[in-house]
């Protein structure tokens, strides 16, 4: 058994501190028993990427080409959920659902981060500004933002010792969403110069084609970066730049 979620009580604070649904699209607060399960120490890299593509012919509209070798070790992006479901079917493993991401991510007792109850911004590859001003948590200028190898934060590990659980670059699960609610993707979670806002009645809402992504990215804040929050992208249509994946496996 492990525990997962937000409380309706933290739902309730956070969604009227911040003036947004969204809060109410994560699961409640509860505990839920989880078939023994393998997931990867580290988020899939440019390196394992390119050696797939390079193996298979895979293309992609999305992935640009790779050549950086000082950024073998950074986590791949620009990732779709076929690209990400392409890679596991060759190498033989598959997506983590959600509520395997949040234990690997929260431990047993459902931690807020995986290191622990208390933000530090030292821990991860975020975007928030060390200046917190009442209810707005500022974003530094990501005009720039960069992302680091998947080894860089180990101070940042979680319980189980699985690496880059949370900033970075968002991780796309094998869940999809499950909710009805109205409300904008970008408005709390990332400063972006041209805000790509988007509301989950854009499209009609089929819930088999939005997939659940988690742990947050290098433009985004701590309220992204807690276990228990989640974003959602149309499975189809849709890939952003940072967004990459890990792997996970049946025990």
């Amino acid at each position: 058994m492990c525990e997962i979620g937000t409380s309706l009580e933290e739902q309730q604070h956070l969604a009227a501190q911040y003036r947004s649904k969204i809060f109410f699209s994560e699961y409640e607060r509860q505990q839920v028993f989880v078939e023994p399960f393998k997931i990867a120490k580290y988020p899939i890299t440019n390196k394992q990427f390119h050696e797939f593509t390079t193996s298979t012919g895979y293309q992609s509209p999305y992935i640009t080409v790779y050549s950086d070798a000082s950024e073998d070790f950074h986590p791949v992006r620009v990732i779709s959920y076929r690209d990400a479901y392409a890679f596991c079917q060759w190498y033989g493993c598959r997506l983590p659902t959600e509520i395997e991401w949040m234990k690997a991510a929260g431990g047993a007792t459902g931690l807020l981060y995986p290191w622990g109850n208390e933000w530090h911004s030292s821990k991860c590859n975020n975007g928030e500004d060390l200046t917190v001003n009442k209810h707005v948590i500022r974003l530094r200028n990501s005009g720039g933002a960069r992302t680091t190898p998947v080894d860089h934060f180990l101070l940042g590990s979680s319980y189980y010792g699985v690496m880059d659980m949370v900033g970075n670059v968002w991780e796309i699960t094998n869940s999809f969403f499950l909710s009805n609610l109205t409300s904008t993707v970008y408005d709390l979670y990332e400063d972006t110069t041209e805000p790509q806002v988007e509301t989950y009645d854009s499209w009609s809402l089929d819930a088999k084609e939005y997939v659940v992504l988690k742990g947050g990215s290098v433009r985004t804040n701590r309220l992204a970066m807690r276990c228990g929050s989640r974003l959602l992208k149309h499975t189809a249509r849709w890939s952003g730049d940072l967004v990459g994946f890990r792997c996970a496996a049946f025990m």
